[in-house]
């Protein structure tokens, strides 16, 4: 396939101009990434707060006694195969809703958009988790297209299962979930409704290990820790008139030492105590967040290294880098505008556009807890923008036909 070649052509470029492969900055989530997939398959317990399925993908070569060292090699085959995977499941969706034209040049565009492919060559979690909620909600087309109760089930247990790669996914459950409220009744009493017990059992258990080994029936703590160190730190500041530093202050060095039960209620107090008394810097804290994340590019780029001394290294760097930021906007204005209309358009019926807009929106304004994370919430719905802009450029056509 054309976009394949391109897109491999693409990765190629990049890798040569910015020194992919001779560069060693790794995230810090990373290392948590690691530490969950050695948990998993050396001491056989979850980690605290990366779940236990992202772990498994990622540290699958530990399975047959490979060296962690083999997981920065195998974690890029993955998230290459599922960045590919997602044009070529993106060009199929949008090719059910506009033209043949249409789907190449908008698959074209994700496959140039610099923040999802080059997270590719890191262990995270993104790139994995983009392609699943893109396959849900290719299940959930064709369950609207053909009114088949399995692609609803079989979407459903995938959703369920996808908690346990990245745990936002809890909420995106349970919006489709009251969307479907009218189909459940139906999907229960259906044989493919075993799919998502099966999802159901699989948390349960992964819950089980977490009680066990922490303390608290949950699927992780990431939730109370990213509240805690980021929002709730950050409006922290702005009322004392202090300068935040992500991660290097007091109350991270206070929460770092609390056990984890402990540290869920004292987050759930500290939530409490800035929603009640201190709303304003609580408010501006969560916007500022929005904004920083919906403006800002990856933050990859600002770590690369010109370890082959290019004379035009640095320039290259920040060309890109100011694309990825520009692609940031573009993404998040297009997305949230499309959506907005889609679903005030369709108030009155579940309508194909119903689901990624719910997505785009939700994962939005769930990026307000953290902070300075560029692109890196924001690029998981790229593909959900891109088929919005299909339907909207679909219909504006035939209403020129018209």
């Amino acid at each position: 396939m054309l976009l394949i070649a391109i897109g491999s052509c693409w990765i190629l470029l990049l890798n040569y101009i910015l020194q992919i492969n001779s560069q060693t900055f790794m995230y810090p989530d990373s290392v948590t990434y690691l530490r969950a997939s050695e948990n998993l398959y050396w001491f056989h317990k979850t980690h605290s707060i990366r779940p236990s399925l992202i772990a498994a993908i990622n540290g699958f070569p530990l399975l047959f006694g490979f060296s962690k060292a083999a997981l920065f090699g195998w974690n890029t085959v993955v998230n290459l195969v599922s960045w590919f995977a997602i044009v070529i499941l993106l060009y199929q969706m949008v090719l059910r809703l506009a033209s043949k034209r249409i789907a190449f040049l908008l698959a074209l565009l994700y496959v140039f958009t610099l923040g999802s492919m080059i997270l590719i060559f890191q262990i995270l979690s993104e790139t994995v988790f983009a392609l699943v909620l893109l396959l849900v909600l290719y299940l959930i087309q064709k369950y609207l297209e053909r009114k088949n109760i399995k692609y609803l089930a079989i979407g459903l247990s995938i959703l369920l299962l996808s908690i346990l790669i990245k745990p936002v996914s809890k909420g995106l459950t349970i919006l489709v979930m009251v969307v479907f409220i009218y189909s459940m009744k139906q999907l229960i009493r259906s044989r493919w409704s075993l799919l998502v017990y099966v999802s159901v059992f699989t948390l349960l258990f992964h819950m089980y290990d977490m009680k066990k080994n922490y303390g608290d029936f949950t699927i992780s703590y990431i939730d109370t820790f990213t509240y805690y160190n980021y929002l709730g730190t950050h409006a922290d500041c702005l009322k004392n008139n202090t300068e935040f530093l992500q991660c290097q202050n007091p109350r991270y060095d206070y929460f770092a030492a609390l056990p984890f039960p402990e540290s869920k209620k004292v987050a759930l107090e500290d939530f409490k105590y800035q929603a009640l008394n201190n709303t304003g810097n609580f408010a501006k804290a969560y916007f500022i967040n929005l904004f920083y994340n919906s403006y800002r590019g990856n933050g990859y780029f600002y770590e690369f290294r010109n370890i082959d001394n290019s004379p035009s290294f640095e320039m290259e760097k920040t060309f890109f880098r100011g694309i990825s930021k520009l692609q940031n906007i573009f993404y998040t204005l297009i997305g949230l505008c499309l959506s907005v209309y889609f679903l005030l358009k369709n108030k009155r019926k579940l309508h194909i556009t119903t689901m990624p807009s719910l997505f785009i929106l939700y994962i939005f304004l769930v990026s307000g807890v953290s902070s300075d994370q560029g692109d890196r919430f924001h690029l998981v719905f790229y593909p959900f923008v891109i088929l919005l802009m299909a339907k909207f450029i679909a219909d504006k056509g035939r209403a020129k036909l018209v």
